[in-house]
């Protein structure tokens, strides 16, 4: 048994979208950028705000700032990040969102499905995300207060705090 990078790497194969392979500089609170990083790519070599940034475990988060040779990627750790996701094999849509320091969690929109620890969740797919990229692992599901919803906790694949060479991925188009 591997980890869960390699896990999630083995159920869930890197997306086919073109990429540029932009060098991380330095990231998150330890370098003074919050919850972001600069790239070493730009409006030059194809990319622009909103696109998806991954590393072959899955996702880092999505372009935020993009000028002529440098970009800035929000981490999926960050407050403000989301992102629609979907578990494999079961009919559990929601939206994950960035804590910080702590894991990230999902709002899962159904009750109906059963919801498993080591569930593996993926991007849905929108005008910023490709579908399908790894996001992270199921480590416990709770019952929301309004019986709606249930809300995971989600041990990323990626970990923000050591990152190199990334992908941002150059379209999100859902291929038919």
């Amino acid at each position: 048994p591997g980890s869960r990078v390699d896990r999630g790497a083995t159920l869930c194969p890197s997306p086919g979208p073109p990429t540029v392979p932009p060098r991380v500089a330095a990231g998150g609170a330890s370098a003074g950028f919050g919850s972001t990083a600069p790239m070493s790519a730009g409006t030059s070599d194809g990319l622009a705000t909103g696109m998806s940034v991954v590393t072959g475990a899955g996702l880092v988060g999505r372009t935020t700032q993009v000028s002529s040779h440098t970009s800035r990627v929000l981490l999926l750790s960050d407050p403000q990040f989301s992102v629609g996701g979907s578990l494999i094999g079961q009919a559990a849509l929601g939206f994950a969102s960035g804590n910080g320091s702590k894991p990230m969690t999902v709002s899962l929109a159904s009750t109906k499905s059963v919801v498993r620890k080591g569930a593996v969740l993926l991007t849905t797919g929108s005008d910023t995300y490709a579908p399908g990229i790894p996001i992270g692992m199921v480590t416990s599901v709770t019952p929301d207060t309004n019986a709606l919803s249930r809300t995971a906790t989600i041990a990323t694949f990626v970990d923000v705090s050591s990152l190199d060479l990334v992908g941002v991925i150059t379209t999100s188009k859902v291929r038919p």
